[in-house]
């Protein structure tokens, strides 16, 4: 694997910290699981590169990286050093991040996507703006008939449970990424789009003595450089820029709705 050597953010402690239970014996060959939560399990979650459906406001099915996309990921190749074990989810994009970045990533199904059923590969505009609404507004609620936020909730959770005490990097999505940093810090559903992942951003996790802590989210896998691509100046915004663009003028859902079609961060 190619490797370089690169600045590191500073990380900033929120104080959040929350017990977790190890329940999983792991695979042989993997680093042993410890139950009395004495060692230490680092964990880099990597949001994967922008798509095509990133940048026309689309929700995301299972597209490739974009030109750009791939570029920013290639230019990132070795910034992660001293990974024990690398998982990805299942899409292509998460693939194909996972590659570039040089990771041997091992596909788990509990790392993919949030499941948007119908909604999946459709431009916002073509959705029900009540329906967009509801499904923001209620962890409970698939207008889209696909995983609602609660389900996703429970399986990020589930999966953190597994982890065996090692360093471990994750290629996966925005919404995996707010699930395992809401479950951290043991904030409530309702806050789940009030934490922006911008494509190729790093969320760092660990846990100790059984207790999980945050230690960055939402920081540059490469320092001034965006994953709009070589040469651009900003990065692909987020849900939480436009949401509070949204809420802030008051617009309601068709605010709601502006905001998010500008461009569905993924």
């Amino acid at each position: 694997m190619d490797r370089i050597t690169a600045a590191r953010p500073c990380r900033v402690s929120t104080g959040f910290l929350r017990p977790l239970p190890f329940v999983r014996s792991v695979e042989p060959g993997q680093a042993s699981v410890n139950p009395a939560g004495s060692h230490i399990i680092r964990v880099v979650l990597i949001s994967t590169g922008p798509t095509a459906a990133t940048r026309r406001a689309s929700f995301p099915a299972d597209e490739p990286l974009d030109a750009h996309g791939a570029a920013a990921a290639s230019a990132a190749r070795g910034v992660l050093s001293r990974i024990d074990v690398a998982w990805r989810g299942p899409e292509t994009r998460c693939r194909e991040t996972a590659d570039a970045l040089g990771l041997d990533a091992v596909a788990d199904a509990a790392l993919a996507d949030l499941d948007l059923g119908a909604w999946r590969g459709r431009a916002m505009p073509d959705v029900a703006p009540e329906d967009l609404f509801t499904w923001m507004a209620d962890p409970a609620a698939a207008p889209h008939g696909g995983e609602t936020l609660s389900a996703l909730l429970g399986r990020v959770s589930r999966w953190l449970g597994t982890l065996p005490d090692a360093r471990i990097a994750v290629v996966t999505h925005p919404a995996v990424i707010r699930a395992a940093v809401l479950y951290v810090i043991g904030a409530p559903a309702a806050s789940f789009w009030r934490i922006d992942v911008a494509p190729l951003s790093q969320t760092r996790l660990s846990c100790h003595g059984g207790r999980w802590q945050l230690g960055e989210t939402g920081h540059s896998l490469t320092p001034g450089r965006s994953a709009g691509g070589p040469g651009r100046g900003a990065q692909v915004p987020g849900d939480q820029e436009r949401l509070d663009e949204a809420l802030g003028a008051g617009g309601g859902v068709e605010g709601l709705r502006d905001a998010q079609s500008r461009d569905l961060g993924e």
